[in-house]
C-alpha cells in the first residue's frame, strides 16, 4: 500500500468492491492530451467518476482495456489536478471537451511528484492513459484487460503467502515487490539458501491447494493499529487487510482472488543475493503453466536427441562433456602434429639457397629462392577449422619468445577454442584467414622491435588493426582470393609460404 492510497483510498472503487468485475459503464469527468507521450506510448489522459481500472501502486502494475473506443494503456494515480477537475469529480460533469488540458503537470514528466505530500488537501484521481481521447460528461462501455488482471491477481495473492510464511518462519521482512509484465521479484532483508527456498515454496503451494479463502477487512488505524500484521508503513488512515488465513496478514490495496486455489501455484525461477538478503523470482498461475510448458519441450527435444529419459539426462549430458572434451584434446594434438609436420621451422639459419616444395597430401610449402641466412621470415595461410585463435596465438606467443625472426598469419574459418597450448614452435610469418560476406583477411603478427611488416600492411594494403611487436594483430579487406594473396604477400616481404 503506497503513502497515497494510505491518505486517501476509502476502497469504495469498482476495483475495490468486485475485483472480478470486467465490464462497467464509466463517466468521463476529464479528458486532455499530454504534452509528450506517456511511458505506455498514450496521448490522452482521462478521468471517471469511477473506474474497473486499478492505478499502479504498492508494486501493482495498472490495469489496460477498453474505454468506449479508447485503449487504455496505463493507470495512475495523478496529484496535481486542477480546481476544475476535483470540482468536476464531486459533480460527476465536465464542461471540458476532448482533448483541452485540465490538469496543470504530466506524471511522464519526471519532475512531477507521484505522490501528494501529507500537507495536501486535494485528493488524486485516479488518470486512464489511452489512445484516444473521449468527451466529457459522456459515458462509455468499459472493458477490463481480465487475462492481465487475474493473471496479476494469482501473481499478487501468490506472494503474500510466500512474504507471510518467510515472516513466520525466518522473521524476514518483504523489502521490495516489483510485478512485471512477465515476471516478479520479492526482496527480503535476511538471507535464504536453496535448501530454504524449497521449503518455503513448497509450503506455500500446499496452502493454494488447499484452497483457502481470503479475507477482507477494513479497519481504521486505530483499530488496525492493535492487531499484528505486515506492513512497510506508518498507517494514519483507513487500513484494508487481506487475511490469508494458515499463511498472511498483510496490508494491502492491491487485486486479489477470492480463494487459494485459484493462484494455482508458484516456483521459484531464480534467487540472488540481494543488500544483505535475497531477492527471489517468482512464477504464479498462468505464468507457471507457461515456464513448465516451455520447459518441458526443452526436456521432450533433450529425451529425443540423446535418447535419455528425464531422469537420466543429468548423467548423460555430464558423459557428453566429457567426449567433447576428448575429442578438442585429439583435435589439438592432431593440429599440432600437422603443424610441425607441415612447417619444419626452427631458429637454425643456414647458408643454403633452398627451393623446395612439401608433397604433403593438402598441405603446400612454396619456398621463395632465398639465402635463409638473411630470410628468416614466413606466411602461413591457416583455412583449416581445427587452428583456433588460440592455437595460432599460442604459436606466436612461443615465436616471439624464442626466435629473432617475423611472423604473419591467416586462417579460413573460427574453431572451438582450445585451452591447451600448441608445441612451441618458431615460425616467421603467419597470417590467418576468417571468411567473411565482405571478404576480410585477418591477421596476426610477430615481428622485431620496429614492426616493419605492420607497417607495409598498413601502408600497402591499408590494413586495420595494431598492439605490441610480439603480437599485433587486425584485418585487411577486400580480398577476393586469400591464397594468391598470401603468395604475393610472402613474395612482397621475401618470406617464405605455407598452406594449411
Amino acid at each position: 500500500m503506497t503513502s497515497m492510497e494510505n491518505q486517501w483510498n476509502q476502497f469504495n472503487r469498482i476495483f475495490d468492491l468486485d475485483p472480478y468485475a470486467r465490464e462497467a459503464q464509466l463517466t468521463v469527468i476529464s479528458c486532455e492530451k499530454l504534452p509528450k507521450p506517456h511511458s505506455s506510448g498514450a496521448t490522452y489522459r482521462i478521468a471517471c467518476t469511477d473506474t474497473l481500472f486499478y492505478p499502479e501502486g504498492g508494486g501493482q502494475p495498472g490495469d489496460s482495456g477498453f474505454i468506449g473506443e479508447a485503449r487504455v494503456l496505463d493507470t495512475h494515480y495523478f496529484q496535481g489536478v486542477s480546481k476544475d477537475v476535483s470540482e468536476d469529480i464531486s459533480e460527476g460533469v465536465s464542461g471540458e471537451t476532448p482533448g483541452e488540458a485540465t490538469s496543470p503537470s504530466d506524471p511522464s514528466d519526471p519532475s512531477d511528484p507521484s505522490e501528494p505530500s501529507d500537507s495536501t488537501n486535494q485528493p488524486p484521481t485516479i488518470m486512464h492513459y489511452t489512445d484516444k481521447p473521449l468527451q466529457p460528461g459522456q459515458t462509455y462501455p468499459a472493458k477490463l484487460d481480465w487475462a492481465r488482471r487475474f493473471s496479476i491477481m494469482q501473481q499478487h495473492s501468490g506472494e503474500h503467502i510466500l512474504s507471510g510464511l518467510t515472516h513466520t518462519h525466518f522473521g524476514y521482512d518483504n523489502v521490495g515487490f516489483h510485478l512485471g509484465e512477465t515476471e516478479m521479484t520479492v526482496d527480503f532483508s535476511g538471507p535464504l539458501n536453496q535448501t530454504e527456498i524449497d521449503r518455503l515454496i513448497l509450503e506455500t503451494n500446499q496452502l493454494i491447494w488447499q484452497n483457502v479463502p481470503l479475507e477482507t477487512e477494513i479497519l481504521s488505524a486505530k483499530a488496525a493499529s492493535l492487531l499484528s500484521f505486515r506492513s512497510k508503513l506508518d498507517l494514519k488512515h483507513q487500513v484494508r487487510l487481506i487475511k490469508i488465513p494458515g499463511g498472511d496478514i498483510c496490508a494491502c490495496s492491491g487485486t486479489h482472488v477470492r480463494q487459494t486455489g485459484e493462484i494455482g501455484s508458484i516456483i521459484c525461477t531464480k534467487f540472488e543475493k540481494w543488500k544483505q538478503g535475497v531477492r527471489l523470482t517468482l512464477l504464479c498461475g498462468d505464468r507457471a503453466q507457461a515456464y513448465n510448458t516451455a520447459n518441458q519441450a526443452v526436456l521432450k527435444e533433450l529425451n529425443h536427441r540423446l535418447h535419455l529419459p528425464t531422469p537420466e539426462l543429468s548423467e548423460g549430458l555430464t558423459r557428453l562433456e566429457n567426449r567433447i572434451t576428448n575429442l578438442e584434446d585429439i583435435i589439438k594434438t592432431s593440429a599440432n602434429l600437422i603443424w610441425e609436420k607441415a612447417i619444419p621451422l626452427t631458429n637454425t639459419a643456414t647458408n643454403q639457397t633452398t627451393n623446395t616444395t612439401t608433397n604433403t597430401p593438402n598441405m603446400t610449402n612454396m619456398t621463395n629462392t632465398t639465402n635463409q641466412t638473411t630470410n628468416t621470415k614466413t606466411v602461413v595461410l591457416l583455412t583449416w577449422p581445427l587452428f583456433d585463435d588460440l592455437f595460432i596465438k599460442y604459436q606466436l606467443k612461443q615465436f616471439s619468445a624464442a626466435a629473432p625472426t617475423a611472423t604473419i598469419a591467416a586462417t579460413a574459418t573460427d574453431a572451438p577454442t582450445s585451452d591447451s597450448p600448441a608445441t612451441p614452435r618458431n615460425a616467421s610469418a603467419l597470417l590467418i584467414l576468417q571468411p567473411a560476406s565482405d571478404n576480410k583477411l585477418r591477421f596476426f603478427l610477430s615481428e622485431p622491435a620496429d614492426q616493419s611488416i605492420l607497417q607495409t600492411l598498413r601502408k600497402e594494403y591499408q590494413a586495420k588493426g595494431g598492439g605490441p611487436a610480439a603480437l599485433s594483430q587486425g584485418q585487411i579487406a577486400a580480398i577476393e582470393d586469400p591464397a594468391a594473396f598470401a603468395r604475393q604477400l610472402a613474395d612482397r616481404l621475401e618470406a617464405k609460404f605455407y598452406a594449411l
